[in-house]
């Protein structure tokens, strides 16, 4: 059985993710699951976020990895909608030691803040201010595959731009470049 592809969605609340993420199973001729962390979260009542809310988070996202991993590996395509932190790199660490020989195209979901607090304040349910701590938060070095802007690009021309750009079984990507780093430099930052 072939691998399912993964289109991992990595950006700040109200950047524009799960909009992109449903444009893009609109538009692909391709099924993807659309997996958020915020479903996830929703599984468990919030007395045990509560409590104990760093272990239950990376319990929750550890659940939704293993989720993502096994689709994939089960042949379905799957579009990652996540916020990865620089708290969070263990997020990435471990998703990078699940997925590396998976086809991940790992995408960078970037909106200049002015855009995001307009968007925030639009919706009306979202903490306002929380797009701006969570942009000032992601500024660990890593590498992508690709970063689109749903400021500057319509949610349609982004989904075509990654569409275009997912990666392939046996496909170099960043997955593959972070998991090599993080074996050879198990304590730095990628």
């Amino acid at each position: 059985m072939n691998k399912g592809k993964v289109i991992f969605l990595s950006g700040t609340s109200s950047s524009g993710k799960s909009s992109l993420a449903r444009k893009i199973q609109d538009i692909s001729e391709e099924k993807f699951y659309h997996v958020q962390i915020d479903t996830f979260c929703d599984m468990l009542h919030e007395k045990f976020f509560d409590n104990d809310f760093i272990n239950t988070e990376n319990s929750v996202a550890s659940i939704m990895h293993n989720f993502i991993m096994y689709l994939c590996k089960n042949g379905q395509n799957v579009i990652v909608d996540t916020v990865i932190e620089n708290h969070h790199e263990n997020w990435l660490r471990e998703c990078v030691e699940l997925l590396h020989d998976m086809p991940v195209t790992f995408v960078k979901v970037n909106c200049p803040l002015h855009e995001l607090e307009r968007r925030e304040l639009a919706r009306g349910d979202r903490a306002i201010g929380q797009a701006k701590s969570q942009l000032t938060n992601m500024d660990f070095n890593t590498i992508y595959d690709l970063e689109v802007d749903t400021h500057e690009n319509s949610t349609e021309e982004c989904a075509k731009i990654i569409i275009n750009n997912t990666k392939c079984e046996n496909e170099q990507n960043a997955f593959k470049k972070i998991y090599e780093k993080y074996k050879y430099n198990p304590i730095s930052s990628i």
